[in-house]
């Protein structure tokens, strides 16, 4: 007799993994096609040049008062700060926003002085609707090409992200028998009852 197993579980796993396996397969590529660092200054994103490549170093003043923050409920806080130019209207189109994520209480602060900040940008997170709305209140108004960069990180830390994610997404694979088999013996019990 052959049990139909309802394939709602299957499917969300076999998607998890797939939509996993893009994202780390991005990673993957822009690690391994980073180069070396390349220098800019934010004035030239700010007037619409898309970013030179994947590993930056951008310079210009982080806004850290104008910060946004926002706790993942994990006990992790993602903290977002534009960095813009010496222009006077630099603020109208932001296109370098710091992208952090910390376990201390403390949120991090800089100085606002003129600094390079060196990092990827590959990130597959925009800005949320709250941090454009906070940003807004600060005269803050991201540009069309603006880029979230995490300092501190290079090509090499990229490509160890991938790599979990493609463990994810065996895992998520592997986990499909296990969840077909449990569903036959629920069936098999709720049956002989």
């Amino acid at each position: 007799m052959f049990i139909h197993v309802h394939g709602l579980e299957r499917t969300t796993l076999v998607l998890l993994a797939l939509g996993i396996s893009g994202l780390a397969t991005y990673w993957l590529y822009c690690g391994l096609t980073a180069g070396p660092i390349k220098p800019v200054d934010v004035s030239v994103l700010e007037h619409g040049k898309p970013a030179p490549g994947v590993y930056l170093r951008v310079h210009g003043h982080a806004l850290w008062s104008d910060a946004f923050f926002q706790s993942d409920g994990h006990g992790y806080t993602l903290s977002l700060v534009p960095v813009i130019s010496d222009s006077d209207d630099a603020k109208q189109h932001a296109s370098v926003f710091l992208e952090i994520r910390t376990s201390s209480q403390p949120r991090p602060t800089g100085s606002t002085d003129a600094a390079d900040y060196d990092g990827t940008a590959a990130s597959a997170n925009g800005l949320s609707g709250d941090a454009i709305k906070s940003f807004h209140t600060h005269g803050i108004t991201e540009s069309k090409n603006y880029i979230l960069l995490k300092p501190d990180e290079t090509p090499h830390d990229l490509t160890i992200r991938a790599r979990g994610g493609f463990v994810f997404a065996a895992v998520c694979l592997a986990c499909i028998p296990l969840v077909t088999r449990l569903k036959r013996l629920q069936h098999r019990t709720f049956a002989s009852k």
